[in-house]
């Protein structure tokens, strides 16, 4: 569903990566795509959940960190860009009808830390304490 985007960014040349957030969520997907020694830091506050996952988060009495790990939560695409080419990148996935957000960045990660870290603030995803979802993979 992504596809005229993700081919006139990709053509743009400053992508790195592209995940698609299936079942898994973030904690699951984002680190197929990552070599080793990196991790993909995500701020859960860069974005509003959408109504249906949190009636879904509400009804079903799931706190934030298995929501992503379970859920794409709104996000369908993570795409990881050259700094250089952010802006660029972005200005061609909206010319395409896409919603844009920063979601966070990559670094150097040692050995035993998580590949993914997904963080929301109190407040955020209605929940009222700090959160943390992690993947090791």
């Amino acid at each position: 569903i992504y596809v005229r985007s993700t081919l006139a960014a990709l053509k743009a040349g400053h992508i790195k990566a592209i995940s698609h957030i299936t079942g898994g969520g973030f904690v699951e997907n984002i680190p197929r795509i990552l070599p080793k020694g990196v991790s993909a830091q995500v701020d859960a506050n860069s974005w509003v959940l959408p109504p249906v996952f949190d009636w879904l988060r509400v009804a079903g009495n799931i706190k934030p960190p298995e929501m992503a790990k379970t859920f794409n939560c709104g996000i369908g695409l993570v795409v990881i860009v050259k700094p250089d080419g952010v802006s660029q990148t972005r200005k061609i996935f909206e010319q395409n009808g896409e919603t844009v957000h920063t979601l966070g960045h990559v670094e150097k990660r040692d050995e035993n830390h998580p590949a993914t870290i997904v963080t929301g603030e109190a407040g955020s995803w209605g929940y009222d304490s700090p959160w943390q979802a992690t993947s090791s993979h």
